[in-house]
């Protein structure tokens, strides 16, 4: 189990930005889903047959067409911000714990080093950093 002093050097290594920015991203992101299903079935909903077995559309199917085009690039507009917020926050965080984890090791009295192997030390960093990221 993780602890909470662990989430909360997460969260300040963060960064204010990138903590404000990724959840909000994420919100409006997937609160914007909604409405573009919404306006593709009300596009399928408003379709009649002809009289040859074809689907014709009743109003501008290229005012749907634009809608739900400007809806689904809002939608990937948004899905793209907070992705790169996440990414640019998440390589932040592991830089700095990694170098803040390097400096405990290298502060280490050297009788540390004596007792304990090489590869443990390793295997330790290669650990913790696999949790990080």
């Amino acid at each position: 189990a993780i602890s909470i002093q662990v989430y909360r050097t997460y969260l300040n290594g963060l960064g204010a930005l990138s903590a404000l920015v990724t959840p909000i991203g994420l919100v409006c992101s997937m609160s914007v889903r909604g409405p573009v299903d919404w306006w593709l079935s009300k596009f399928s909903d408003s379709a009649t047959l002809n009289f040859n077995g074809g689907p014709t559309t009743v109003g501008g199917t290229s005012q749907f067409l634009l809608i739900y085009g400007l809806l689904g690039f809002g939608s990937a507009l948004l899905s793209i911000i907070w992705n790169i917020s996440a990414v640019i926050g998440s390589i932040s965080v592991s830089r700095r714990l990694h170098l803040d984890m390097l400096e405990s090791v290298m502060k280490a009295p050297m009788s540390f080093f004596d007792s304990t192997p090489s590869g443990r030390i390793l295997n330790r960093f290669a650990k913790d950093m696999h949790c990080i990221d």
